[in-house]
Order: C-alpha cells, then structure tokens, then sequence
C-alpha cells in the first residue's frame, strides 16, 4: 500500500482569531470500508477531490471560493483498509511524521495532541507540518511557504481513518507555529463531532 501517497501535508497560515469562529454546518456522512463514518461539514465548504482504490480512500474539501490546486485552508478524510490490525493511532501517526521529515528536512513539526474525547474509538491527534519549504512540492507547496495541520487518526473496527484540517500560507518560525496545542480544538471546532458508527447501529445512527 502506498501510504506516502496519501500522507501529503496539506496546510498552511490563517489569522488565529479565525480558528474559534463559529458558522453553520450540515452533517455528512459517508461509508469508507467496514464503517460509516460522520462529521459536520461548514456551510460554504465543497468537495473538490475524491480517490479511492482497494486499499485506500481519499476526500477533500475547501471553503467555495478555494479550488483543489489553490487553497489556504482544507479538510480531508482518509481511510486505511485493514490498518487498524496492524497498527495504533500514534504509531500511525508517528509513520507520517517520518515523511514530513523527509519532505521538509531540519524544518518539519511534529508535537502529539491529547487525544480528543468526542470520538468513542482509540484515537490519537497530532501537529504535523513544514516550517519552511525550501523547494517546489507535488502537493502545490511552493519553496518559502509553510504548513501546519491537525491530524485525527482513529482506529476502527478493521481500518484507520484519519482526518485532517490544514492551513497554508507564508514560511513562519519553526517554533511559533500559528497553530499550536493551545488552539487546536478550536480549529477543528467546525468540523466537530466526527463519529464513526459501530456495527450494530442503524443506517443514520453512530455512537455518541
């Protein structure tokens, strides 16, 4: 499986005080594997990118006025097939930050986050990012510009899931991160609960 593939940081740089604000959203959901899976979807958001194969799925969204290959702020929702069986949360999540490390050398952020208590599965979050490009990427990160996301990975009944809020925007201080421990759930905030159904549950049902 190609994980690396996925694992692209995609993030970025937004005023602080916008990460708390509050706007409508709509429940979404969707089947990815053995699970459905939901979380609230901001008004104005759209879908712009979807993948999926035997082994590994991909959907990504930006605010309307944003495109899939100009943005500077997206969320994204992977899943893993089978991956839970062979790995934790933090293990999963420690694998991504040996690829940061290897896209973004001596500038690469990688700090753990208590695990968030609206999901009833193992999870693990984690700031995962690049201080300071210093050449092009494939994911549309040109050199001089920086990203810092916030990830969720959540192991499942059978599979991995993680999903991912990313801002992007000019190079900043390896050590002054906009987003940081103090401001993560408020970042995530609009996107919140994420939920994945158990087994038993009806269609529309997951667990609270």
């Amino acid at each position: 499986m190609k994980i690396a593939l996925f694992l692209l940081i995609l993030l970025s740089l937004i005023p602080l005080n916008a990460f708390a604000k509050e706007v409508k959203a709509i429940k979404s959901s969707t089947k990815i594997f053995s699970q459905k899976i939901e979380f609230n979807l901001p008004e104005g958001w759209k879908p712009v990118f979807e993948n999926a194969d035997q082994a590994t799925y991909m959907l990504e969204f930006v605010p309307a006025e944003q495109t899939k290959e100009k943005w500077n702020q997206m969320f994204t929702v992977q899943g893993f097939k089978g991956l839970a069986q062979k790995m934790s949360p933090r293990d999963f999540l420690g694998l991504m930050s040996k690829v940061y490390k290897g896209i973004c050398p001596n500038q690469a952020i990688f700090e753990l986050v208590e695990k968030n208590s609206l999901i009833q599965y193992e999870t693990q979050g984690a700031l995962l990012g690049c201080a300071a490009m210093n050449k092009d990427h494939p994911s549309g990160l040109k050199a001089g510009m920086g990203e810092v996301a916030y990830f969720i990975a959540v192991k499942g009944t059978y599979d991995m899931y993680l999903f991912h809020k990313a801002v992007r925007g000019n190079k900043f201080p390896i050590g002054a991160a906009p987003l940081n421990k103090g401001n993560a759930n408020d970042f995530m905030s609009n996107f919140m609960p994420i939920r994945l159904c158990n087994g038993k549950s009806q269609p529309t049902e997951c667990l609270k």
